[in-house]
């Protein structure tokens, strides 16, 4: 069996949104793809960041093989951008390249630098549009000058309140959606990919900023059941597509800080910093953003906010001052000399381990002991002011990732109840209210959930059947296998059989290889003014604390 294959994500659809407005007959072509063909929900990984997420439905294995665990890494106790460089496992369009498949590639995260493939790449997250992030680098000035976006400027947090105008911030990213639709059938049109893979990032960002605005999420969803009718209706009845999303998405009303929980545990202790003293003058970039909107308006801010590090940061830094952000610290502030565990990013715990951190205190005999420590104090927690333990889970690395990567994963990983969110700001309360967080610039109202969608139509594809036991690692075996490729045998994913026809399981049964899951290397793609522009974007959509 060969068979041509598109793949599109939808970044953090949501299985219980698309059922829901299926069932309300308001999304068509989703419900001709739920009955026509294969639906289910699809597991991510458990730290549910988008940045492994999406590498291990490329490569087929876990973050433990492919090492990538967040859109950053740590250098002692510096975050690092993540870029393609880090992927340490072949994705599936390279495995096609090198057995003569066509591709075309558009907007997958963590693709920066493009990869040299036999077809097209055009970079996603984590790209500028001042570098170089296509392959061929001649398609760059087509894009551009058809008005392509990797994303839309965001306004972030700190100044997205009811004075925005929320139409123009839903129209404005669908408008870039819009585009990237007509660059993917364009491509495909021109190139004739056996494999087509585009990642649409609407529901993804809006739920983050507009969870409470339902109305606005419909509105999304509905331009996506739009996108892919337009999609389906360009591809040959020979085309198997797939439709999955890299996780969930549900609503934050608390959020819990592990830093500050860390402090009352004496496990924690910031350092006296001149940006403690600014904040104690209530001196902060988002309280200036705040002052700068009731002088010269919303909207004129937002404009100013969305270029590079912001126009009010550049400032301060002429100036060589460098004001904190918010007005609570984060984990960067740490005295590292009185800290012994810190949490970098959502979900992850790092302990500050003598021998491997530049300033580490905490022995290496002591660490399994620590580790048990902080999990059981952990769930035992209590949210004084719901009754409520916001901590669901707490796993050790070794136990959700295997692979020559587990030594880059943090200590500990840990999943939040329904409801709850974590960040890593330093406050005086444990656990405080969503809204409050959001008002102040330093939530969001939307958060991640580990259980996506997963759909698929084609020649091969049982018609009306459900996966039950769907897993994103699961992805990239069952695109190979779909297009007549034998799947490698350290993937970890499985071909998903409940969704193929048995007819064509019995035709073409499913074949193995020992090929080696490692990748050429690429160089380093960002340069400092890069990286701080991602960085900031990442700071906007409650990436990076």
């Amino acid at each position: 069996m060969e068979q041509k294959v598109v793949l599109i994500g939808l970044d953090g659809a949501s299985p219980q949104i698309l059922e829901r407005m299926v069932a309300e007959g308001k999304l068509p072509n989703f419900a001709k793809m739920m009955t026509s063909g294969t639906y289910g929900r699809l597991r991510s990984v458990i730290t549910t960041s988008s940045a492994p997420a999406w590498t291990t439905a490329a490569t087929g294995v876990n973050p433990g093989k492919h090492g990538i665990f967040d859109f950053g890494w740590y250098d002692g106790y510096s975050w690092k951008l993540v870029d393609s460089s880090k992927r340490r496992a072949r994705p599936i369009w390279q495995i096609l390249s090198s057995s003569n498949r066509r591709v075309c590639i558009v907007n997958v995260p963590i693709t920066f630098p493009p990869d040299r493939v036999n077809g097209e790449m055009i970079s996603g997250v984590c790209a500028t549009m001042d570098s170089n992030f296509t392959y061929p680098p001649s398609l760059r000035q087509e894009l551009i000058v058809s008005g392509y976006r990797i994303e839309p400027q965001y306004p972030g947090a700190s100044i997205l309140d009811a004075e925005v105008a929320v139409d123009n911030l839903v129209h404005k990213v669908l408008i870039t959606e819009e585009r990237r639709k007509d660059t993917l059938l364009r491509l495909m049109a021109s190139g004739k990919p056996d494999f087509a893979f585009v990642v649409f990032v609407a529901t993804d960002r809006l739920q983050h900023f507009l969870w409470n605005y339902q109305r606005h999420i419909e509105a999304v969803y509905e331009k996506m059941d739009e996108i892919v009718g337009a999609i389906l209706s360009e591809v040959s009845d020979t085309t198997n597509v797939i439709i999955m999303s890299d996780h969930g998405f549900g609503p934050v009303r608390r959020c819990f800080r592990p830093n500050t929980f860390f402090i009352e545990a004496g496990l924690f202790r910031l350092r006296l910093s001149l940006q403690q003293i600014l904040r104690k003058l209530g001196i902060t970039e988002i309280g200036a953003f705040r002052v700068a909107r009731r002088i010269i308006g919303t909207e004129r801010v937002g404009r100013m906010v969305g270029g590079r590090q912001g126009f009010l940061r550049r400032i301060f830094r002429d100036l060589g001052v460098q004001i904190p952000s918010t007005h609570l610290a984060t984990y960067r502030e740490a005295n590292w000399t009185k800290t012994k565990a810190f949490s970098p990013a959502p979900h992850m715990i790092k302990i500050n381990l003598v021998g491997r951190e530049p300033k580490g205190i905490v022995p290496p005999e002591e660490y399994e002991q620590l580790r048990d420590h902080i999990t059981h104090e952990l769930l035992r927690y209590i949210d004084p002011e719901t009754g409520m333990k916001p901590v669901k889970s707490v796993h050790k690395r070794e136990e959700v990732f295997h692979g020559p990567f587990v030594e880059e994963a943090p200590d500990l990983v840990f999943e939040m109840e329904e409801g709850y969110n974590d960040n890593q700001y330093v406050g005086e309360s444990i656990s405080v209210n969503a809204g409050d967080e959001f008002e102040r610039g330093l939530g969001l109202s939307g958060r991640h959930l580990i259980d996506g969608i997963f759909m698929a139509i084609g020649p091969c594809v049982r018609s009306g059947a459900s996966i039950r036991s769907g897993q994103i690692a699961d992805i990239a075996p069952t695109v190979l296998y779909l297009m007549g490729l034998p799947v490698p045998t350290y993937m970890d994913g499985k071909v998903l059989v409940e969704c193929i026809r048995p007819s064509a399981l019995e035709q073409s049964p499913i074949r193995t290889t020992e090929a080696q899951q490692g990748e050429e290397k690429l160089g380093q793609g960002y340069s400092a003014k890069e990286e701080e522009e991602l960085l900031e974007k990442l700071r906007r959509l409650g990436y990076v604390s």
